[in-house]
């Protein structure tokens, strides 16, 4: 398995995410500097709130089975906890330039990692989002507008955030695919017999060395044709 940086890395020249790719998807999301500021003046009201969050969070995670499997002791639980504080924190602050871009890739690749399904990511949001909203009325309920604002502030930065985590749970599951793809290449050319990859009706779809060089033949001889005319 590559390390987990060098994944971030594939994962970022796949989607071609450079800082241009950013700023439009900011764009599309119309995440302005006006969301910037009540985001963060939104941080400030909540600093204290995070670890409150955290626990909520991973009590909620370990009420269900697919979810519970992926904290196997108290100790991992204590530490993701606070990985889990930090990246709530992180949400709000304000500071949303690359490396909060390549924290959220990371976030990504370790969950897909994990195990941690598309599904279950989404859910989890949406328990933090459902725990939050509450907390922003008590502080913002009197004045509406800024309420409103502030709600679609959030929003804009969680569906960004998403939006890089699913891709980048696409594109690690891609290169693990192609990972086990190229081993299994490397498994099937190095056999010391011949073998032969056919589908249902008997079309060649793959040749080791080993049954080309018997027979004096080349990949593309055989590739796609039925096995009695090879």
């Amino acid at each position: 398995m590559k390390p987990l940086d060098e994944t971030v890395e594939a994962v970022v020249r796949a989607l071609g995410l450079d800082d241009a790719a950013v700023v439009r998807r900011k764009a599309f999301l119309e995440f302005t500097d006006d969301d910037v500021a009540r985001l963060r003046t939104l941080h400030e009201a909540l600093r204290t709130l995070a670890p409150d969050f955290a626990n909520a969070f991973y009590t909620h995670l370990l009420a269900f089975e697919e979810t519970r499997a992926l904290l196997p002791d108290a100790q991992t639980l204590e530490r993701l906890k606070r990985t889990q504080a930090a990246y709530f924190d992180s949400l709000t602050a304000g500071d949303y330039g690359p490396e909060y871009i390549h924290h959220r890739l990371r976030v990504g690749v370790v969950h897909q990692r994990v195990g941690l399904a598309p599904e279950w990511y989404l859910g989890a949001y949406s328990k933090y989002l459902s725990g939050l909203l509450p907390e922003l009325w008590q502080r913002l309920g009197k004045d509406p507008e800024a309420f409103v604002a502030t709600c679609q502030a959030l929003i804009k930065i969680v569906l960004l955030d998403m939006g890089l985590a699913i891709d980048t749970y696409i594109q690690a599951d891609r290169q693990t695919i192609l990972a086990l793809k190229e081993y299994a290449n490397i498994v099937f050319t190095s056999i010391p017999d011949g073998l032969l990859v056919l589908s249902p009706n008997l079309t060649v779809l793959s040749a080791n060395r080993v049954f080309l060089e018997r027979f004096e033949l080349t990949g593309k001889a055989v590739h796609g044709r039925y096995l009695m005319e090879v």
